[in-house]
């Protein structure tokens, strides 16, 4: 990402200006950092020990230094990067820009979050999220389709109620004898399905028979 910020921000940097810069453009200090760690630790929501942020400039030290044992590159050649001052890092510091250049492709690997592509595999990361994206509108469209059938199967069921409702008020209200009690019947025998009139039939003679029991 330092290497995009300097492609596209800083191209035009003279060797004597400052690479990082403030929004006036001015050399950014360590406060300014530190400051900006701070804010962006807290926007992550990351915890404060003792007014100590975990997310703090020196551990780009650390993740550096690391990044060179990944790499299998010398510690000298991190050292003399991390401007450690040393007759070893000295040393080193004064091999050929090729080889310092050849040092750091190496370790830059196990620091940047783009690949040797330049899209650190960005590019299967999002097919890969538009397939599951496709799963789940797939997902949608079928449950989308379900409450569909499910809302008119409401419909039908409510739609029988009214008509099983006024049915059975207008049957109660005519009871003047057994006929009208058979119309009764027949009336909810063309509303109830056949599967629960058994059901309440076979519930009909489970309660007689218990009865029954009871007075027997």
């Amino acid at each position: 990402m330092l290497k995009l910020y300097v492609e596209q921000e800083r191209s035009d940097t003279g060797p004597e200006e400052p690479l990082f810069v403030n929004r006036d453009g001015k050399r950014l200090e360590v406060q300014d950092v530190t400051n900006a760690f701070a804010y962006a630790a807290k926007k992550m929501g990351l915890n404060n020990n003792d007014n100590v942020n975990p997310f703090r400039p020196k551990r780009f030290r650390h993740i550096f230094r690391t990044a060179f044992s990944h790499a299998k590159i010398d510690q000298g050649f991190a050292n003399a990067f991390m401007g450690h001052k040393t007759s070893v890092s000295d040393s080193y510091l004064n091999k050929s820009r090729a080889q310092l250049t050849a040092a750091y492709s190496e370790v830059e690997k196990f620091l940047t979050v783009f690949g040797a592509n330049g899209d650190s595999g960005l590019s299967e990361i999002r097919e890969d999220l538009e397939n599951k994206v496709k799963v789940l509108r797939d997902e949608l469209t079928i449950r989308d389709t379900k409450i569909l059938e499910l809302g008119k199967e409401i419909k039908r069921v409510d739609e029988s109620m009214v008509k099983l409702v006024k049915s059975f008020t207008a049957a109660i209200q005519n009871i003047e004898s057994t006929e009208s009690l058979k119309d009764l019947a027949l009336a909810l025998a063309t509303i109830i399905p056949k599967e629960d009139l058994k059901r309440l039939e076979k519930r009909d003679k489970e309660d007689h028979r218990e009865r029954r029991k009871k007075k027997g």
